[in-house]
């Protein structure tokens, strides 16, 4: 999609800059089509949990996704307009799609996601706080139905839907005592469960509180333990419980503070969308010039 944006924002400031109308009998954007496609195939939305970390890169798929596109309704030539561009871009993600669900397919597709999980980014620019992005929960993919959308089928990680505690421990106090400056260790992480289940997980470790909050990104609300007995020692040997009995929700105070500790907010997760946004924009003005 942003690839696309691109493109049809170029197409835009030139009728813009050049006084033309835009409908349908106006003048083309040139673009170069194939090098336009191949980009948009990989930069995330076609592929698993929408990361470009898990587009397959062969280029032998790529190329036959677009040739088909091309074929089913461009005579198998590339057009060099930015609105049939984008045409040929929508029609080649589908086939993409449909080619990366075959079996041989999926087990790349897993081997990038551990590959990810195994070696997270890591942010530490912020004073405050290191991240842990682990990309998405490692395991087994599957197709979900008859559509070309892949998902997490089983994962030896997942407890109750959430992260497994014990592992979540682990990291945890891993990237704690890699990062003794921080007072905040905030580790996320994606569980792809298909339309509308999908979860994006954020699991912090307080170390003045020595308590652990996690929720799903963007909520108003987070579970919290108690002070956790033995700290990040207990975490490392795996020790971290977060089950109904060993956690509590509190959400967003509906007026004036709260009288008890609750990080609801994720001033992190917000930093990120805010720095989306503007991402977004200078892209736009960019494409504009």
């Amino acid at each position: 999609m942003r690839q696309l944006v691109r493109v049809v924002a170029r197409g835009a400031a030139l009728c813009l800059a050049s006084s033309l109308a835009c409908g349908p009998g106006a003048p083309d954007t040139p673009v170069d089509g194939w090098t336009e496609a191949r980009a948009a195939l990989v930069d995330g939305e076609s592929c698993y949990a929408q990361l470009a970390d898990y587009c397959l890169k062969d280029q032998a798929l790529i190329d036959a996704a677009i040739q088909a596109a091309l074929d089913a309704r461009f005579d198998g030539v590339m057009p060099g307009g930015a609105r049939d561009v984008e045409d040929v871009i929508r029609s080649a993600r589908g086939r993409y799609k449909t080619a990366s669900r075959e079996p041989a397919q999926l087990e790349q597709i897993a081997a990038l996601v551990q590959a990810r999980y195994d070696a997270p980014v890591v942010d530490a620019s912020d004073p405050e706080l290191v991240n842990v992005d682990l990309g998405a929960l490692p395991g087994t993919l599957a197709v979900r139905g008859r559509s070309p959308t892949i998902v997490l089928s089983d994962s030896p990680l997942i407890e109750a839907f959430w992260w497994r505690a014990d592992e979540a421990g682990r990291v945890l106090a891993r990237y704690a005592r890699e990062h003794p400056e921080k007072p905040v260790v905030r580790a996320e992480l994606r569980i792809p469960k298909g339309t509308g289940s999908d979860k994006h997980l954020a699991y912090r470790y307080f170390r003045e509180q020595n308590r652990v909050a996690f929720g799903e990104v963007g909520e108003d609300s987070v579970y919290v333990t108690a002070e956790i007995p033995g700290g990040i020692e207990a975490m490392a040997a795996g020790a971290l419980e977060l089950g109904h009995g060993a956690r509590s929700l509190c959400s967003r105070p509906r007026s004036g503070p709260s009288s008890s500790w609750c990080p609801w907010r994720d001033r992190y997760a917000e930093a990120q969308r805010e720095a989306a946004r503007a991402r977004r924009r200078d892209a736009s003005r960019g494409a504009a010039k």
